[in-house]
Protein backbone atom coordinates (compact mmCIF):
# COMPACT_ATOMS: atom_id res chain seq x y z
CA UNK A 1 0.00 0.00 0.00
CA UNK A 2 1.62 3.46 -1.16
CA UNK A 3 3.29 5.37 2.03
CA UNK A 4 2.29 2.85 4.25
CA UNK A 5 6.00 2.37 4.89
CA UNK A 6 6.62 5.78 6.11
CA UNK A 7 4.50 4.56 9.03
CA UNK A 8 6.50 2.69 12.17
CA UNK A 9 3.95 0.11 12.56
CA UNK A 10 4.25 -3.43 12.23
CA UNK A 11 2.38 -4.81 9.32
CA UNK A 12 0.59 -7.83 8.78
CA UNK A 13 -1.20 -8.64 5.49
CA UNK A 14 -3.85 -11.39 5.39
CA UNK A 15 -4.51 -13.67 2.43
CA UNK A 16 -7.76 -15.16 2.40
CA UNK A 17 -9.25 -18.79 1.77
CA UNK A 18 -9.55 -19.59 -1.84
CA UNK A 19 -7.62 -15.82 -3.09
CA UNK A 20 -4.19 -16.16 -3.92
CA UNK A 21 -2.32 -18.95 -2.61
CA UNK A 22 -4.46 -20.08 0.31
CA UNK A 23 -6.61 -23.47 0.21
CA UNK A 24 -9.88 -23.09 -0.62
CA UNK A 25 -11.26 -25.26 2.38
CA UNK A 26 -15.40 -25.65 1.16
CA UNK A 27 -15.91 -25.68 5.20
CA UNK A 28 -14.85 -21.87 5.21
CA UNK A 29 -17.00 -21.10 2.30
CA UNK A 30 -19.28 -18.21 4.05
CA UNK A 31 -18.03 -14.88 5.96
CA UNK A 32 -19.18 -16.23 9.17
CA UNK A 33 -16.44 -19.04 8.75
CA UNK A 34 -14.20 -16.48 7.18
CA UNK A 35 -14.42 -14.03 9.72
CA UNK A 36 -14.12 -16.98 12.68
CA UNK A 37 -11.02 -17.84 11.02
CA UNK A 38 -9.56 -14.75 10.67
CA UNK A 39 -10.09 -13.79 14.67
CA UNK A 40 -8.41 -17.19 15.42
CA UNK A 41 -5.80 -16.06 12.77
CA UNK A 42 -5.20 -12.78 14.61
CA UNK A 43 -5.19 -14.53 18.54
CA UNK A 44 -2.32 -16.99 16.62
CA UNK A 45 -0.09 -13.84 15.45
CA UNK A 46 -0.64 -11.67 18.20
CA UNK A 47 -2.39 -12.78 21.26
CA UNK A 48 -4.87 -10.55 23.23
CA UNK A 49 -3.23 -7.89 21.57
CA UNK A 50 -5.14 -4.43 20.70
CA UNK A 51 -4.54 -3.80 16.70
CA UNK A 52 -6.22 -1.49 14.23
CA UNK A 53 -7.45 -3.07 10.70
CA UNK A 54 -7.19 -1.81 7.19
CA UNK A 55 -9.92 -3.61 4.68
CA UNK A 56 -10.91 -2.65 0.83
CA UNK A 57 -14.42 -3.68 -0.19
CA UNK A 58 -15.28 -7.44 1.28
CA UNK A 59 -12.02 -6.68 3.60
CA UNK A 60 -14.11 -3.88 4.55
CA UNK A 61 -17.31 -6.17 5.18
CA UNK A 62 -14.91 -8.30 7.13
CA UNK A 63 -13.39 -5.14 9.13
CA UNK A 64 -16.90 -4.09 10.16
CA UNK A 65 -17.41 -7.89 11.76
CA UNK A 66 -14.08 -7.55 13.73
CA UNK A 67 -15.25 -4.26 15.22
CA UNK A 68 -18.85 -6.00 15.72
CA UNK A 69 -16.76 -8.79 17.57
CA UNK A 70 -14.17 -6.57 19.19
CA UNK A 71 -15.29 -3.41 19.89
CA UNK A 72 -12.29 -2.28 22.59
CA UNK A 73 -10.03 -4.71 21.33
CA UNK A 74 -9.80 -2.56 17.51
CA UNK A 75 -7.93 0.29 18.13
CA UNK A 76 -8.87 1.41 14.56
CA UNK A 77 -9.99 0.99 10.93
CA UNK A 78 -9.22 2.83 7.56
CA UNK A 79 -11.89 1.28 5.02
CA UNK A 80 -12.12 1.61 1.16
CA UNK A 81 -15.34 1.38 -0.60
CA UNK A 82 -16.37 -1.67 1.98
CA UNK A 83 -19.09 -3.46 1.49
CA UNK A 84 -21.70 -3.22 4.26
CA UNK A 85 -24.95 -4.81 2.62
CA UNK A 86 -24.26 -8.25 1.07
CA UNK A 87 -26.60 -9.06 -1.19
CA UNK A 88 -25.53 -6.72 -4.10
CA UNK A 89 -29.71 -6.33 -5.70
CA UNK A 90 -30.38 -4.20 -1.95
CA UNK A 91 -27.57 -2.04 -1.96
CA UNK A 92 -28.24 1.48 -3.13
CA UNK A 93 -25.02 1.80 -5.92
CA UNK A 94 -23.63 5.15 -7.88
CA UNK A 95 -23.59 5.35 -10.98
CA UNK A 96 -20.38 4.41 -13.46
CA UNK A 97 -19.06 6.38 -16.03
CA UNK A 98 -15.45 7.37 -17.44
CA UNK A 99 -15.02 10.95 -15.97
CA UNK A 100 -10.96 11.15 -18.00
CA UNK A 101 -10.12 9.34 -20.63
CA UNK A 102 -6.73 9.26 -22.22
CA UNK A 103 -5.08 7.49 -25.26
CA UNK A 104 -2.32 4.89 -24.19
CA UNK A 105 -1.00 1.65 -25.17
CA UNK A 106 -2.48 -1.67 -23.83
CA UNK A 107 0.59 -3.76 -24.29
CA UNK A 108 0.40 -6.25 -22.24
CA UNK A 109 -3.08 -8.12 -20.27
CA UNK A 110 -5.29 -7.12 -22.86
CA UNK A 111 -8.00 -9.57 -21.80
CA UNK A 112 -8.12 -7.42 -18.32
CA UNK A 113 -8.60 -4.12 -20.29
CA UNK A 114 -12.30 -4.38 -20.57
CA UNK A 115 -12.83 -5.11 -16.72
CA UNK A 116 -10.42 -2.17 -15.98
CA UNK A 117 -12.75 -0.27 -18.03
CA UNK A 118 -16.08 -1.36 -16.70
CA UNK A 119 -14.43 -0.86 -12.98
CA UNK A 120 -12.54 2.61 -12.95
CA UNK A 121 -13.68 5.95 -13.49
CA UNK A 122 -10.49 7.49 -14.67
CA UNK A 123 -8.69 5.73 -17.60
CA UNK A 124 -5.39 6.42 -18.27
CA UNK A 125 -2.08 5.07 -18.24
CA UNK A 126 -1.10 5.15 -14.56
CA UNK A 127 -4.30 3.97 -13.05
CA UNK A 128 -4.04 0.98 -15.81
CA UNK A 129 -0.55 0.22 -14.33
CA UNK A 130 -1.47 0.53 -11.37
CA UNK A 131 -4.42 -2.09 -11.89
CA UNK A 132 -2.39 -4.27 -13.44
CA UNK A 133 0.22 -4.40 -10.51
CA UNK A 134 -2.29 -4.54 -7.33
CA UNK A 135 -5.90 -5.42 -8.84
CA UNK A 136 -5.19 -8.00 -11.21
CA UNK A 137 -2.65 -10.50 -9.29
CA UNK A 138 -5.56 -11.08 -7.22
CA UNK A 139 -7.99 -11.86 -9.76
CA UNK A 140 -5.79 -14.05 -11.76
CA UNK A 141 -5.09 -16.17 -8.58
CA UNK A 142 -8.69 -16.12 -7.33
CA UNK A 143 -10.40 -19.68 -6.74
CA UNK A 144 -13.57 -18.46 -8.56
CA UNK A 145 -15.57 -21.85 -7.92
CA UNK A 146 -14.77 -21.05 -4.24
CA UNK A 147 -16.04 -17.37 -4.72
CA UNK A 148 -18.80 -18.21 -6.48
CA UNK A 149 -19.76 -20.64 -3.24
CA UNK A 150 -18.61 -18.09 -0.94
CA UNK A 151 -21.62 -15.84 -2.84
CA UNK A 152 -24.22 -18.07 -1.83
CA UNK A 153 -23.37 -17.43 1.66
CA UNK A 154 -21.88 -13.61 1.77
CA UNK A 155 -24.20 -12.50 4.58
CA UNK A 156 -22.88 -12.42 8.15
CA UNK A 157 -25.65 -13.60 9.81
CA UNK A 158 -25.47 -10.49 12.43
CA UNK A 159 -25.81 -8.07 9.22
CA UNK A 160 -28.60 -6.51 10.28
CA UNK A 161 -26.12 -4.85 13.24
CA UNK A 162 -22.97 -4.70 11.93
CA UNK A 163 -23.00 -0.67 11.60
CA UNK A 164 -24.71 -0.39 14.63
CA UNK A 165 -21.44 -1.59 17.20
CA UNK A 166 -20.58 2.02 18.88
CA UNK A 167 -16.77 2.39 18.18
CA UNK A 168 -14.67 5.28 19.77
CA UNK A 169 -11.35 4.76 17.87
CA UNK A 170 -10.56 6.55 14.88
CA UNK A 171 -11.56 5.50 11.51
CA UNK A 172 -11.39 6.69 8.05
CA UNK A 173 -13.80 6.21 5.81
CA UNK A 174 -13.18 6.19 1.98
CA UNK A 175 -15.70 5.92 -0.93
CA UNK A 176 -16.46 6.61 -4.58
CA UNK A 177 -19.16 8.90 -5.79
CA UNK A 178 -19.17 6.37 -8.67
CA UNK A 179 -18.66 3.26 -7.04
CA UNK A 180 -20.81 0.86 -8.99
CA UNK A 181 -20.01 -2.06 -6.76
CA UNK A 182 -21.04 -1.21 -3.11
CA UNK A 183 -22.22 2.75 -3.81
CA UNK A 184 -21.89 5.07 -1.31
CA UNK A 185 -24.78 5.73 0.34
CA UNK A 186 -25.74 2.65 2.34
CA UNK A 187 -22.11 3.18 4.13
CA UNK A 188 -23.32 6.34 6.04
CA UNK A 189 -25.14 4.91 8.73
CA UNK A 190 -21.70 4.20 10.29
CA UNK A 191 -21.93 8.18 11.17
CA UNK A 192 -24.10 7.51 13.65
CA UNK A 193 -22.10 4.65 15.54
CA UNK A 194 -18.46 5.67 14.99
CA UNK A 195 -17.83 8.85 17.19
CA UNK A 196 -14.42 9.59 15.31
CA UNK A 197 -15.46 8.62 11.71
CA UNK A 198 -13.63 10.82 8.66
CA UNK A 199 -15.29 10.28 5.56
CA UNK A 200 -14.30 11.32 2.29
CA UNK A 201 -16.90 10.74 -0.87
CA UNK A 202 -14.38 10.85 -3.82
CA UNK A 203 -15.81 11.94 -7.28
CA UNK A 204 -14.37 10.76 -10.15
CA UNK A 205 -13.76 7.17 -8.47
CA UNK A 206 -15.18 3.88 -8.66
CA UNK A 207 -14.62 0.72 -6.73
CA UNK A 208 -11.42 0.52 -7.77
CA UNK A 209 -11.03 4.31 -5.93
CA UNK A 210 -6.99 3.78 -5.16
CA UNK A 211 -6.23 3.49 -8.73
CA UNK A 212 -8.95 6.55 -9.97
CA UNK A 213 -7.56 8.56 -6.93
CA UNK A 214 -4.24 7.85 -5.76
CA UNK A 215 -2.83 11.28 -4.53
CA UNK A 216 -6.54 11.48 -2.41
CA UNK A 217 -6.05 8.02 -1.40
CA UNK A 218 -2.49 8.88 -0.20
CA UNK A 219 -3.71 12.03 1.77
CA UNK A 220 -6.26 10.37 3.57
CA UNK A 221 -4.02 7.38 4.85
CA UNK A 222 -1.57 10.39 5.91
CA UNK A 223 -4.58 11.99 7.81
CA UNK A 224 -5.11 8.51 9.33
CA UNK A 225 -1.44 7.72 10.28
CA UNK A 226 -1.51 11.50 12.30
CA UNK A 227 -4.47 10.17 13.90
CA UNK A 228 -3.19 6.64 15.19
CA UNK A 229 -0.07 8.87 16.45
CA UNK A 230 -2.45 11.12 18.44
CA UNK A 231 -4.01 8.23 19.80
CA UNK A 232 -0.96 6.60 20.98
CA UNK A 233 -0.24 9.94 22.53
CA UNK A 234 -3.05 10.46 24.67
CA UNK A 235 -2.66 6.66 25.79
CA UNK A 236 0.29 7.10 27.03
CA UNK A 237 -0.04 10.14 28.44
CA UNK A 238 -3.52 8.41 30.73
Amino acid sequence: MPVLAAANIQQIYVELPGMGESSANIGVASSDAILALLETFVNQIIGDQPFYVVGHSYGGYLALGLIHDWPTRILGAFLTCPVTVADAPDRHVGHHYVAVQTDFPVKYNQDAFAAFKDMNVNLNADAWNAYQQQVLPGLQQANHDFIALLRKHYQFSFESSLMQTPFKGPVTLLLGRQDSTVGFQDQLPLLNSFSRLTVGLIDHAGHNLLQDQPRLFDDYWRHFLTSINESAFKTNQE
